[in-house]
């Protein structure tokens, strides 16, 4: 007979902390909040993370592993960058359909009250997926299967901007279509 498994008390405390900043924000949870989702004592978080701050920058972190994986799985899913873009959105929209928004839009948005180790992790997803995004531009450009004008990264940056602002709208409004409707446009942007 297998002995019974220990749960992972710290990733379910990240995974917790993720879904929490993805449908509220940073300020908008506490510890409290995740001790009761999970049925723990606060001082079990306590133990793990011993402040908000290191709990909010090992989830950018955990966030940013997630993003790792994602790319990945597209590079290695396939080499047409139209089902890339396509499966890149999906990730957001998927996030939309659990009421729940990117953490890095989220994080964004507190900028200005964030502890700078957060703002410093969540620049890092950004970078990471600016920089993806650009070199699956380029590529593209540069073999005659997407047209646009300017730099790829600019693009990569208006892109996610796009992304950002119709997930938050969407929420607001309770209306997926206008993240659909938004990634629409961006495609329609993007062909020759």
């Amino acid at each position: 007979m297998d002995a019974p498994t220990k749960p992972d008390t710290r990733g379910e405390i990240l995974k917790t902390t993720l879904q929490l900043l993805g449908r509220r924000s940073y300020h908008s949870f506490s510890y409290n909040d995740i001790s009761q989702i999970l049925g723990i004592k606060k001082s079990s978080i306590h133990y793990h993370f011993p402040s908000k701050e290191i709990l909010a920058v090992e989830s950018v972190k955990k966030y940013y592993e997630k993003i790792e994986y994602l790319l990945n799985k597209l590079d290695n899913f396939t080499t047409d960058p139209w089902v890339k873009l396509d499966e890149f959105f999906n990730f957001f929209k998927i996030l939309l359909e659990r009421n729940e928004v990117c953490v890095g839009g989220i994080l964004t948005a507190e900028v200005s009250t964030l502890p700078n180790s957060v703002t410093v992790e969540t620049i890092k997803v950004f970078n990471r997926v600016f920089d993806y995004l650009a070199n699956l531009l380029k590529i593209s450009r540069d073999n005659g299967i997407m047209g646009f004008s300017g730099d790829p990264r600019s693009r990569a940056v208006m892109i996610m901007s796009s992304i950002e602002g119709a997930l938050l709208l969407s929420r607001m409004f309770n209306n997926i279509q206008l993240f659909t409707d938004a990634i629409q446009i961006i495609i329609r942007d993007l062909c020759i």
